[in-house]
């Protein structure tokens, strides 16, 4: 069977942001990483041009894994916004009881980047905030469905008084 650039790439993510995740940015070297995916240490160049660079893919790669995960409870449209919201995020939490001790990806090499690397940073905010929008769509539809009350409305209103 032969595996194509693209998921030979997200093998080596998997594997090796595991490493980063446990070790840290710091902790963690490509040699690590490389030796986690099962690669060459050569091979790694031919996907990522540095370990900064695969420090990013691996936070748009987490990212993608937990919007996919938004999505999955958010397209349910049979059931009412805010129960899908609490799907969602009962679903999240019996997940990270099991396998997120070391907390969430992004936001460990976001915080231990902060002052180091602004380039980190500014990606993990950006997966972040795809969230957030996803999360503010849902919010929207409970407020269109009276689930929720529009205090911003609400209170532009009292203004106009």
């Amino acid at each position: 069977m032969l595996i194509d650039n693209e998921e030979k790439k997200n093998h080596i993510i998997e594997l090796g942001s595991s490493i980063m995740h446990l070790l840290g940015y710091h902790g963690a070297g490509v040699k690590d990483i490389v030796k986690a995916a099962g690669i060459p240490k050569g091979s790694f160049y031919n996907y990522f041009e540095s370990k900064e660079d695969f420090a990013m893919q691996a936070m748009i790669y987490h990212g993608a894994l937990a919007r996919k995960h938004f999505i999955y409870h958010f397209s349910k449209k049979e059931i009412r916004p805010l129960q899908r919201l609490y799907n969602c995020f009962e679903d999240a939490i019996s997940v990270f009881e099991k396998d997120c001790s070391k907390g969430c990806f992004i936001a460990n090499l976001a915080q231990e980047m902060a002052d180091a690397n602004p380039r980190l940073c500014e990606v993990a905010n950006l997966e972040l905030e795809k969230n957030e929008v996803l999360i503010a769509e849902l919010l929207h539809e409970a407020i269109d469905q009276q689930e929720l009350k529009n205090k911003q409305k609400n209170q532009s209103a009292k203004g106009q008084r």
